[in-house]
């Protein structure tokens, strides 16, 4: 009897994920701007699940926003479809699904938001790395000496000097999760490609006087070998502010982190 019901369930499994498979098939035909005011608007969180997953399966780079965001939709179901649904579209979404990674309190979500970024991390290397390329760059975790909890300000700081980096011609950043092996093998044929390890720290978040100031530090290293080559060090104030402004305090914390990155690429070429 008992295996009879656990064939039964097992059986009843299978078939709802290929109902669930053969629903995002039929649904891929329909326009991206259908699917994403499904996403948008529809009650039931299934067909907004079913519509993440069909804008990952559309190949169109509109869909990118609707994903991003659905990531902050109430429903888990649905926040972890658009994450994998960015994945899967590859055509972007970084930014947002770190942003995501930085608040969320459901692991399976963050879980899904992780791997879509390595997949992106690793697609947009492989796309970018070239006999061009003149600096690989790795980003290590940011030491926060803020007091702030969680991961917010290490993926705040990731993500704008990541982009920083990536708009600058000849630069490349490697995945987060790439290890030293990884790396080796991948700059093995690419022999004048240096590599450059960094390591940002925020050191401080200070008021006074109705100004907020922010001081970040980024310790310069070579990758993968991580020899110590240098220090830059980056304080910005923002006039006008209110005592604990959290929004202030981000956008200063990723204006300093971009600052950072200017200031390295003006000095790479001593490291």
């Amino acid at each position: 009897m008992y295996h009879r019901t656990r064939v039964a369930r097992t059986s009843a499994r299978i078939i709802g994920a290929v109902l669930c498979l053969l629903a995002v098939d039929a649904w891929a035909t329909e326009s991206v701007d259908t699917l994403a005011a499904r996403l948008t608007d529809h009650a039931d969180f299934r067909v907004r699940t079913q519509a993440a997953l069909a804008l990952g399966s559309s190949g169109d780079a509109r869909a990118v926003d609707s994903l991003c965001k659905g990531l902050s939709d109430p429903n888990a179901s649905v926040r972890s479809a658009c994450a994998a649904a960015l994945g899967k579209l590859k055509l972007g979404g970084q930014t947002c699904l770190r942003a995501r990674i930085a608040v969320e309190a459901e692991g399976s979500v963050r879980k899904a938001c992780s791997r879509s970024v390595g997949v992106l991390e690793e697609a947009l290397v492989k796309a970018k790395l070239t006999t061009a390329t003149r600096y690989y760059v790795a980003i290590g975790k940011t030491s926060d000496l803020t007091g702030r909890t969680g991961s917010e300000v290490d993926q705040m700081v990731r993500a704008a000097m990541a982009e920083a980096l990536w708009s600058r011609e000849g630069y490349v950043v490697a995945p987060e999760a790439e290890t030293s092996a990884q790396s080796r093998k991948r700059l093995a044929k690419f022999t004048r490609i240096k590599g450059v390890f960094l390591a940002p720290s925020v050191k401080s978040i200070e008021y006074g006087a109705g100004s907020l100031s922010v001081r970040v530090e980024l310790a310069i290293f070579t990758y993968p070998t991580k020899v110590l080559r240098g220090m830059l060090p980056v304080r910005l104030t923002q006039t006008g502010v209110r005592d604990k402004e959290r929004s202030s305090e981000d956008g200063l914390i990723r204006a300093a982190a971009e600052r950072a990155v200017v200031k390295l690429s003006e000095n790479i070429g001593r490291i």
